[in-house]
């Protein structure tokens, strides 16, 4: 959110009806992140699942278990999380997910953590984006719901970004951001401020300067993937017709 109308290429830029002559809010719509972890426990989870309903602990609680046991960088698996394409910031409804680098020496908590990983990057790409249009991002960036459930992809996403980042476990999603912006915009509400009452913060996570600077290593490795496969996925939705 930002006071000056900048708006950053190939990203979302929303006028929010309260405020719409001092707000201005950047967004980065990714299409699949926590998507992932429901694609790996569907369709290859099946002894989580077996052991949630045998045992009452999640199917993502063991699959965080097994990811937990891989180093940072998955051991040179990366993973381009366009499984059902992709809007920020490349908008390509024909980009399709990429294992890059696998090997018989990775496993499945290779794959689970090279998924979280990977949204972290795709992350990354976004806010290069933001800093490079000028709109300044002040820390802590806030977490809630969905993946960022994960103690370990909260530390992922903060150790990738080099941020300190903020869990609010009880954030209820966009719809309390909705009802924000109506009772502001209405006059119930004062201003923003009634937000520090509404939500907690339950977690702060602080990034690890050392997993950063490697991360950003591999990071421009996969900033260089899409780039190489772009027309390639062009040919691939010709030759089979599936877009």
């Amino acid at each position: 959110v930002h006071e000056e109308p900048r708006f950053t290429k190939n990203l979302v830029t929303i006028i929010p009806a309260a405020y719409s002559r001092q707000r201005y809010a950047t967004a980065a719509t990714l299409t699949c992140c926590a998507a992932l972890m429901k694609y790996f426990r569907d369709t290859f989870g099946q002894a989580e699942q077996a052991a949630e309903k045998q045992l009452g602990v999640s199917a993502y609680q063991i699959m965080n278990l097994e990811a937990e046991k891989v180093s940072p960088g998955s051991e040179g698996l990366i993973i381009l999380p366009y499984f059902m394409g992709e809007r920020a910031p490349i908008w390509d409804p024909l980009a399709r997910g990429v294992f890059f680098g696998l090997s018989l020496a990775h496993g499945r908590g290779h794959i689970i953590r090279a998924m979280m990983e990977s949204v972290g990057y795709a992350v990354l790409h976004s806010v290069e984006l933001v800093r490079q249009s000028g709109i300044r991002i002040d820390g802590p960036l806030l977490l809630g719901e969905g993946g960022a459930q994960s103690s370990l992809w909260r530390q992922i996403i903060s150790d990738i970004l080099n941020a300190e980042c903020a869990y609010i476990k009880e954030s209820r999603g966009a719809p309390v951001g909705n009802a924000i912006n109506a009772g502001v915009g209405v006059g119930i509400f004062k201003d923003y401020h009634i937000i520090k009452d509404w939500l907690k913060v339950t977690d702060e996570i602080k990034p690890n300067p050392e997993r950063h600077k490697f991360y950003n290593k591999i990071y421009q490795i996969y900033h260089k993937l899409y780039p190489a496969l772009k027309e390639h996925y062009k040919e691939l939705a010709e030759v089979t017709g599936y877009t």
